[in-house]
């Protein structure tokens, strides 16, 4: 984001250009590319709708995600984040634009929670230890959330620094890199190198 200026908060539609029905919602939003969140406004309810919307371009590959390698039309996955159950968003039917819709599902609420859901075909990187502030979480383990799409691919980014200087502006010192699950199993893929003057110590 502050290289680019790319929001992390985003409407839907700068994820789903293609689908009419982000363009005016306002009452959820993307974190990242990979994280739907549906807030919960009013006290009391129950449930609520939230709107899955299909994916149109494959995450690892590029290119029109519809259509697999049979030539077949293939449907959206939607991971719960929480359960990590994974919901189907069927493919458009023959004929349909792109921008066709995707799938309007009901969740049931708890009261400390709202429900989030993952992307499939992201990587979403994690810490599950719960701790009193971000410095105590350093060296702890990092969890990988790995949702494949229905092609059985996925693919995300990890940064990693030292949590503490500019130095990753100043002297490099950082990794960066794609996690990328395809048929071959998973891998990372260097894309900056950490210097000498960082040592990473995060495990996962």
């Amino acid at each position: 984001a502050h290289s680019t200026g790319m929001p992390v908060m985003r409407p839907m539609f700068m994820t789903f250009n293609k689908d009419a029905r982000t363009f005016a919602m306002d009452d959820q939003f993307m974190l990242g590319p990979a994280l739907l969140v549906k807030p919960v406004h009013r006290a009391g309810e129950t449930s609520a709708s939230v709107y899955l919307p299909r994916t149109v371009v494959d995450p690892v590959l590029g290119g029109d995600y519809a259509v697999g390698s049979d030539g077949l039309s293939v449907p959206t996955l939607w991971y719960d984040f929480w359960k990590h159950g994974s919901v189907e968003v069927p493919p458009s039917p023959p004929g349909a634009t792109a921008g066709s819709p995707g799938l309007d599902y009901t969740v049931q609420l708890s009261k400390d929670r709202v429900p989030v859901f993952q992307l499939g075909g992201t990587v979403v990187v994690t810490r599950e230890r719960v701790r009193r502030s971000s410095a105590a979480m350093r060296g702890d383990p990092v969890t990988l959330l790995v949702c494949a799409d229905a092609k059985g691919k996925a693919k995300g980014s990890v940064f990693v620094d030292d949590e503490d200087t500019f130095d990753y502006r100043d002297k490099g010192a950082m990794a960066f890199g794609d996690i990328i699950l395809t048929e071959a199993g998973l891998r990372y893929a260097a894309g900056v190198r950490p210097e000498a003057v960082f040592s990473p110590v995060d495990v996962v």
